[in-house]
């Protein structure tokens, strides 16, 4: 099926530079997941500190504990918010003409965005994965 012609006033995009776009999110998405992190962390600490006077209680351990489990287990984690942005931008894909708000996302076409989110977090996965197979050790 052929592709129908770009309007006048939009040229072509390079897939590549949206395969880097793609990328880039993916780094903001994990620095933005990380610092979420930190601020949750600090957040329960204090508010285990509230509540039970103890500065290091067993509400702050615990909480010590699922963000050491997050950042060990990171490449796992991620796909829990890079998965439903793929999502929004799949869902966004064409749509932008057809709704009265534009789209955040320029021209409708996401294909390379995606590509580059998707790559991303496959690389973090098998790069994060790679401390386990070469046998450092994991908390107990």
């Amino acid at each position: 099926m052929p592709e129908a012609p770009l309007p006048k006033n939009q040229a072509p995009k390079n897939q590549i530079v949206e395969i880097a776009k793609g990328l880039g999110l993916l780094l903001m998405l994990h620095v933005l997941a990380i610092a979420g992190l930190w601020v949750l962390l600090y957040l329960g600490d204090l508010v285990g500190y509230i509540l039970t006077g103890v500065a290091d209680s067993d509400i702050t351990q615990k909480l010590y504990q699922v963000w050491l489990f997050s950042l060990l287990m990171f490449g796992l984690v991620q796909w829990l918010y890079v998965l439903p942005v793929v999502w929004w931008l799949q869902q966004s894909n064409g749509e932008s003409s057809q709704t009265e708000q534009p789209s955040p996302v320029e021209n409708g076409d996401n294909r390379g965005l995606v590509q580059g989110l998707i790559a991303g977090a496959i690389a973090t996965s098998f790069l994060n994965g790679g401390y386990f197979l070469m046998g450092l050790p994991m908390p107990a």
